[in-house]
């Protein structure tokens, strides 16, 4: 085993550093992006949870994992879609 205590060298903290930086700014973004397109995303949830519903009936695939998803997909879809509109102070 190993005893010595962990150095914490320069370029290994200039390496945490950029990485924090990196997420903060990520961070920003996709706050800015789904606070602006919320209520797009609910629609595309709810719109992707009633094809799986369908491919499954079409399928004749009916588990209960399957319709389980889109019905999750379905709720998602519709409290983001008010989250949005309230948050775009249009309710």
């Amino acid at each position: 085993m190993d005893c010595r205590p962990k150095v914490l060298t320069l370029g290994k903290l200039q390496n945490y550093l950029h990485f924090r930086s990196l997420n903060r700014i990520f961070a920003a973004n996709f706050n800015a992006l789904m606070k602006k397109n919320a209520s797009l995303i609910g629609i595309l949830m709810v719109v992707a949870g009633t094809l799986l519903l369908l491919a499954g009936y079409l399928l004749h695939h009916t588990t209960n994992m399957l319709l389980g998803a889109g019905l999750v997909l379905i709720i998602a879809g519709i409290i983001g879609y008010i989250q949005g509109i309230k948050h775009a102070n249009r309710y």
